[in-house]
């Protein structure tokens, strides 16, 4: 927006030509003054107020915009209103920076107040620097409707809820997916959810769910647990192919919007289950087997490192990690299953996928590898995060790998370390080596000391400003004392941890709220192992999850919660 310039008066002369003219700039844009000339008389048209004899006489006072930034608006459908000295009104629908229709005289006082709160959902938006007397210059004032909260949107607030599978292929209100965790996920060009299987207290699911709208529609798939793949031909769509119930697979979607999905623990075509292998795309409503085994427990094929071949696999596996590169290549970090020789165990290899083959890049082909960190913030060829699972990961615009924490299965610790991977080798950025409680500092303030605890399987998202959230997971709260589900919100930028909200605290109960409307103290249960994902309005979402508050019980949340950053 910025300042607007002030008009200025041309001056005529009798003895311009038909053809000379000149642009003069004004507040709301660009007039062109034409100046026509017959004998001795000079008219100025279009140019906005008189003009005497000649053009002459003093300019009229310079005038400025008044701006506004809005953050934290929720509904897109109107109900904010804003106004600048009670009478210039300012609707406003999204988030954004906005400017009043009427330019402020220097010298002049505005007073920005918030005319009609947001109805749809409820808020309460708040003005900061206001008022005052404009100098000179465009004037900034912010509108805060709720920076970083939760609103509770649907499902249960109960655990253990069976699914509302309703009509195949139609959205209704009352539809929802069942109670889960470990569920595999896709968001389409649109910012619809896709949702495929997870676990449940009775077994493994293959349903096929998407949410958008705020309704849910059951795609295909089988109500039921235990389902066995059926594979087809490999490389054929077919409206009958569907991969067998599953949790913890990986997903991706490519350039042209097609799902694709590998691995995971579950079921195979014969019916029995263990770790998979098997590669499946998702195009025009159809499956597509494309690689891997039909049959659980297959061992990895590494080839050489660094080479792609079309017979290269790793083993059967879940709890990996996984990133999509800026180029569209998919990377796989470690997990549990089987290695080149057979055995199980946890592993830190990685794998790339491209071109339609498997490309082992680093790390070694047998489980047992413990983290070698090397000297912080220096890459070393020989620094690796070794055996772990439950971490974070992001990509950074420039095609660098991240991740954070997880748990280290050789030692038993809860991390918290940041690793980077670039140009072929690992760093290790931040956190410790060793197992820390969380640092929280002061809520909304970054500090370089402030951290999270060590944790695995926290939700994460990525927001367009490239920053990283991270919400809940298994681990270390403040006080270190013992291990427990977490509900703590934080964002990671510039190198540094802010704790954005939610308790210090593990094992605290959720506060839910109204539902639709978003509140400073709502907040989800703890919960680990859930599906987070980004719309196409930049709001992050949640769905699914599992806490156990003791060794007697197991809480599967299907509960759908909403937050914008």
């Amino acid at each position: 927006m910025g300042a607007s310039t002030s008009s200025q008066r041309a001056k005529g002369s009798a003895a311009a030509s038909l053809q000379d003219f000149q642009r003069t700039r004004f507040n709301q844009g660009f007039k062109i003054c034409v100046f026509l000339s017959f004998i001795s008389v000079a008219f100025l048209v279009g140019c906005g107020g008189g003009g005497g004899s000649g053009g002459s006489g003093p300019p009229p006072p310079n005038t400025f915009a008044v701006d506004v930034a809005v953050l934290g608006l929720w509904g897109t459908g109107g109900g904010l209103v804003l106004t600048d000295n009670n009478n210039d009104a300012l609707p406003v629908t999204s988030n954004g920076t906005f400017q009043f229709p009427t330019l402020i005289q220097s010298g002049g006082n505005y007073s920005v107040t918030v005319q009609t709160q947001p109805a749809s959902p409820a808020q309460t938006c708040a003005v900061t620097g206001g008022s005052g007397t404009v100098t000179n210059g465009a004037v900034n004032v912010s509108v805060d409707c709720g920076d970083a909260e939760w609103a509770w949107m649907g499902g249960s607030a109960s655990y253990n809820q069976p699914g509302t599978y309703g009509t195949l292929g139609v959205p209704a209100a009352n539809n929802i997916p069942g109670s889960r965790m470990s569920a595999a996920k896709w968001v389409d060009k649109q910012g619809t959810l896709w949702l495929f299987g997870g676990v449940e207290s009775d077994g493994q699911l293959s349903d096929l769910w998407t949410f958008g709208n705020s309704q849910w529609t059951w795609i295909g798939g089988s109500d039921s647990v235990y389902q066995a793949g059926t594979f087809g031909t490999k490389g054929t769509a077919s409206a009958s192919n569907w991969p067998g119930a599953r949790g913890d697979a990986l997903t991706w979607v490519d350039a042209e919007g097609t799902f694709w999905l590998f691995g995971g623990f579950g079921f195979d075509s014969t019916g029995t289950r263990g770790y998979l292998n098997d590669l499946w795309k998702y195009s025009g409503g159809q499956w597509t087997w494309v690689g891997g085994s039909q049959l659980v427990n297959q061992s990895g094929s590494y080839g050489t490192m660094g080479t792609a071949n079309a017979s290269n696999v790793p083993g059967g596996r879940y709890y990996s990690s996984a990133w999509l590169g800026t180029d569209g290549t998919f990377w796989l970090y470690g997990g549990a299953g089987f290695d080149s020789t057979g055995q199980v165990g946890y592993m830190s290899d990685l794998w790339k996928y491209s071109g339609d083959e498997w490309t082992w890049v680093a790390g070694p082909n047998v489980w047992g590898q413990n983290a070698a960190y090397g000297t912080q913030g220096a890459a070393g060829a020989g620094n690796t995060p070794g055996d772990r699972h439950g971490e974070a990961t992001w990509t950074d615009s420039s095609g660098n790998l991240w991740l954070f924490g997880g748990l280290n299965p050789n030692t038993g610790a809860f991390l918290n370390d940041i690793w980077r991977f670039s140009s072929g080798q690992w760093t290790w950025e931040a956190g410790s080596s060793g197992e820390q409680q969380g640092v929280y500092g002061t809520q909304g303030v970054p500090l370089v000391g402030n951290t999270p605890g060590g944790r695995l399987s926290p939700i994460a998202w990525q927001d367009v400003s490239g920053n990283v959230w991270i919400f809940g997971g298994f681990g270390l709260d403040s006080t270190g004392e013992s291990l427990n589900y977490l509900s703590d919100l934080w964002k990671y930028s510039g190198g540094e941890w802010t704790w954005m909200g939610g308790p210090m605290l593990a094992a605290q109960p959720p506060v839910l709220g109204s539902q639709g409307t978003p509140a400073p103290n709502n907040v989800p249960g703890p919960r680990y192992e859930a599906v987070g994902w980004v719309d196409s309005n930049q709001n992050f979402w949640l769905f699914s999850g599992f806490y156990s508050p003791d060794f007697n019980s197991t809480f599967y949340y299907n509960d759908v919660w909403k937050l914008l950053p």
